[in-house]
């Protein structure tokens, strides 16, 4: 399919290690149910978070060509916010990089080309094995690898749509549900047509084929912070799953040399931070944990940071529709959160009676069984409906043979007083206070819910709307509170807070 004039590619060092772990991946493994020892059990599944400037168009199109290369008649989607959106990304970019590889859009009066945007091909050129009804919004090539354009808007019309490929752009502005429930079964088309053809992988999947590929810049909102499962997955199965993460400098050898210092000058220091230098928002412009940062997260993917021969300290935050429970242990010098644990939907419709099951069942080889708990001073009221929550949690633990220590707080301080102690707590400056850490790794979504966490006006109490916002629920505000109950109860009475009318605050 491709001409014999093929120009040298151009790729940034990020981009080509992109490109050579797609077409290198081991995805497919052996099925077991397949007594053959074939594989067809998935494909590749890769993150590419960049900054603008970096090329993730320029990327996107290599990506495709390589796929028309090696997949004839296969039929790819290629999804984004808008159909505009998709169509600016491929017409800036895909005849510069196709071009590179020896392909030349074409040319209905001298019949010479071997691909076509955004119109019918020609009729003796193959069409894929799931053709389009419409070529409006797609780009065809003459061996049938077929791309079809398409907006979020359309997600929903396309639940039955069969792929051999999905690529997404701008994927953080897309909701995870939409891509769980939607776009990625839609990855699921010629089980069988196109083999692995390299040494010793007889029977497995092409490692192109129903490979599911989204790039996107770092996300401003909590919406989009499912884009980082890739990074978490590809450490634990770096055959399936890749994760890259670039900024426009690495791709400073394709940009004009002043274009960095242009966007600086251009965009507020925020904007020029995330957008540019591709740096993870840490906490919000108007955070309610003003003081917490880099320092208090650390990474640890082996628990070593955790010791069974210690008690643990735990702490609920009870809702509805979302429960939650923050794991931590006392080091003396360091006061660490180990894990998190939460709870959204239970078979019996309480969250926290399978909640505290759970915490039995993944810490049952604990050996040191003493158990503080702390938290929301709700789950110690009774109703009419119900027994206290509290009295279930102690009463399951100690059925486990844990040796249980109440310090649910009865009451807590308004907003605003929770403000100013936690933050010198986390400024590390109050004596007998231990310096406070949290594994980002195992406890993540607790970073997620600090740094998103924001006030309301000038009086510093904590925006809690995300709390009833479409977005995973363990980045919202749930985990931060227990957060606050913990640190409260075990610290606040070694911070000097006094109210507007200089009087000590007492905490109970």
């Amino acid at each position: 399919m491709k001409s014999s004039n093929v120009a040298e590619i151009s790729l940034n060092p990020l981009q080509a290690d992109f490109l050579e772990a797609f077409m290198n991946n081991l995805a497919d493994v052996p099925d077991p149910k397949d007594t053959r020892g074939w594989g067809f059990s998935g494909g590749w599944r890769a993150t590419g978070q960049c900054g603008r400037g970096f090329g993730k168009s320029h990327l996107l199109c290599h990506v495709i060509a390589l796929s028309a290369s090696e997949l004839p008649r296969a039929r790819a989607g290629l999804v984004g916010l808008t159909l505009r959106q998709v169509s600016d990304v491929i017409l800036s970019q895909s005849a510069e990089v196709f071009k590179q590889w020896g392909y030349e859009e074409y040319d209905a009066k001298t019949g010479i080309g071997c691909y076509v945007v955004n119109q019918r091909p020609p009729t003796h050129w193959k069409k894929s094995h799931h053709p389009l009804r419409k070529y409006d919004n797609c780009i065809c090539f003459a061996n049938g690898y077929t791309v079809e354009f398409l907006s979020v808007g359309q997600i929903q019309a396309k639940r039955g749509t069969n792929l051999d490929q999905l690529f997404i752009d701008e994927s953080a502005t897309i909701k995870e549900e939409h891509f769980n429930k939607i776009l990625r079964p839609t990855v699921r088309a010629n089980k069988y047509v196109y083999s692995d053809t390299r040494p010793g992988r007889k029977g497995f999947n092409h490692p192109l084929h129903w490979a599911i590929i989204d790039f996107t810049s770092a996300p401003w909102l909590p919406e989009g912070r499912w884009i980082y499962k890739t990074e978490d997955l590809a450490k634990q199965k770096p055959h399936k799953y890749y994760y890259m993460q670039g900024s426009a400098f690495d791709n400073a050898m394709f940009l004009p040399g002043n274009y960095i210092e242009d966007q600086r000058e251009i965009l507020d220091p925020l904007s020029f931070e995330v957008e540019i230098m591709n740096k993870r928002r840490t906490r919000n412009p108007n955070s309610f944990y003003s003081a917490f940062g880099d320092k208090h997260v650390y990474l640890d993917y082996d628990k070593g940071d955790y010791d069974p021969n210690r008690g643990l300290e735990i702490s609920f935050d009870f809702n509805a529709k979302f429960t939650s429970v923050s794991i931590w242990q006392d080091f003396g010098a360091e006061f660490k959160c180990i894990d998190t644990m939460y709870v959204k939907e239970a078979e019996d419709s309480l969250l926290v009676n399978k909640l505290i099951n759970d915490f039995i069942i993944k810490y049952n080889e604990h050996r040191n069984k003493k158990v503080y708990i702390y938290g929301d001073n709700g789950g110690s009221k009774k109703d009419a409906n119900r027994k206290p929550y509290f009295e279930d949690i102690k009463k399951a633990l100690r059925k486990d043979k844990w040796l249980v220590f109440d310090e649910v707080q009865l009451s807590y301080p308004p907003y605003n007083i929770r403000y100013k102690v936690v933050n010198e707590i986390l400024k590390g400056a109050v004596t007998k206070v231990p310096t406070i850490a949290i594994n980002g790794w195992s406890a993540k979504a607790m970073v997620m819910s600090l740094q998103d966490a924001p006030i309301i006006g000038d009086n510093f109490e904590k925006d809690k709307s995300s709390e009833s916002k479409p977005i995973p629920q363990e980045y919202a505000t749930h985990l931060s509170d227990t957060f606050d109950y913990i640190i409260y109860r075990k610290y606040a009475r070694y911070v000097s807070i006094s109210t507007s009318k200089s009087k000590p605050f007492v905490f109970k």
